[in-house]
């Protein structure tokens, strides 16, 4: 079972690599990120940079409520950060658009494609 300190650890590299919320923007701390995990501990997840993504509360909602697929999570995190997936990870066309739209309403904190 995973302890307090694995989640504070995983919480604060989030906090510290990402500093917005992924998806609106929305800018974070301690007490306002949602640290989320792409794939599930459950589901063998782990709590590498490339298996999280920082959410506000009603982005996280979002994706929890299946308006953001994880697929969409991946491409955020490729074209933030240059990381690599299995292309099977990443889904369709569908979800590298929705992506890509998010990515593009990023204040200064992104650079254009």
């Amino acid at each position: 079972m995973r302890g307090a300190r694995q989640r504070r650890e995983f919480k604060g590299s989030l906090l510290r690599r990402d500093g917005r919320c992924l998806v609106c923007g929305a800018w974070l701390d301690e007490s306002t990120i949602n640290p989320h995990h792409i794939t599930t501990k459950g589901a063998g997840g782990s709590d590498q940079p490339e298996n999280g993504i920082a959410l506000c509360q009603a982005c996280h909602v979002s994706v929890h409520n299946g308006h953001i697929t994880p697929a969409t999570l991946r491409w955020l995190l490729v074209l933030s950060y240059g990381y690599q997936y299995d292309d099977w990870l990443l889904g369709g066309n569908d979800d590298r658009q929705a992506a890509e739209d998010l990515y593009r309403s990023m204040t200064p904190k992104r650079l254009p494609l």
